[in-house]
């Protein structure tokens, strides 16, 4: 397969999450979500206060994502069903998995890109300026004339970097563990969601969108990455 030679990424191009709050969404005492960026893909949110069992949902048609709120900075969520009519909930743990609606809105989202989604770093594909996986990002291609030949390195470094970390894989069998990235890449230790996360994480650095997917297989439960090349669609590497 050939690419048509491309600009490599400056940093000034890499795109990073706003809070305007000029859009927002509080129950008045356990969180805010910040809608002002929707339509480029995101929504961040944070704790009003140090509590457990809040979570963010976020529903188009019949599809949702819940995700756990943990910290009263900003975190970044993904808009990802395309354009139409979201619901935006903030929900508190009653007991188990019975959870109240503590606030609620309907947000209309029309995209201005619809790989924007992909481009940001978020809640699970977690980076910022200062992450070694930003730095490593622009020294693995900055020789590289076009975004498959980016892609391929960014692919052989995650590949050669991590081995599979038996050990984590039984201790989070029983529950959600977020990637950390830096630590995984560091440490040279993690799990399919670690793999899937940076590269997601090294390619979205260098402009090129990339979905991490979390789900059942015909085995087990798993994560992949899937990447998007111009001309071409989205592509699936197979690096676990």
């Amino acid at each position: 397969t050939k690419c048509m030679e491309s600009p490599s990424q400056t940093k000034e191009q890499v795109l990073w999450p706003k809070q305007e709050q000029s859009d927002v969404l509080s129950d008045g005492s356990l969180a805010l979500v910040d809608l002002s960026q929707k339509n480029d893909g995101y929504l961040c949110a944070r704790l009003l206060q140090e509590t457990e069992g809040v979570k963010i949902q976020i529903a188009k048609n019949d599809k949702k994502y819940n995700y756990d709120l943990k910290t009263t900075d900003f975190k970044t969520f993904p808009i990802n069903m395309g354009n139409g009519s979201y619901t935006i909930k903030i929900l508190q743990q009653i007991e188990g998995t019975r959870y109240a609606i503590c606030a609620s809105c309907t947000v209309d989202v029309q995209l201005t890109n619809d790989l924007a989604p992909y481009l940001y770093p978020n809640q699970i594909v977690d980076y910022t300026a200062d992450s070694y996986v930003y730095k490593k990002s622009f020294a693995l291609v900055k020789e590289d004339k076009d975004d498959l030949t980016r892609i391929a390195h960014l692919f052989k470094y995650v590949v050669d970097t991590l081995n599979y970390d038996d050990q984590k894989a039984k201790d989070v069998s029983e529950t959600f563990v977020l990637p950390d990235i830096d630590g995984s890449l560091k440490s040279h230790k993690g799990i399919c969601f670690d793999y899937a996360a940076s590269l997601a994480a090294l390619c979205r650095i260098q402009g090129i969108p990339a979905k991490v997917i979390v789900g059942w297989t015909d085995i087990e439960y798993h994560a992949w990455v899937e990447i998007y090349l111009k001309d071409k669609g989205w592509i699936n590497p197979k690096i676990y």
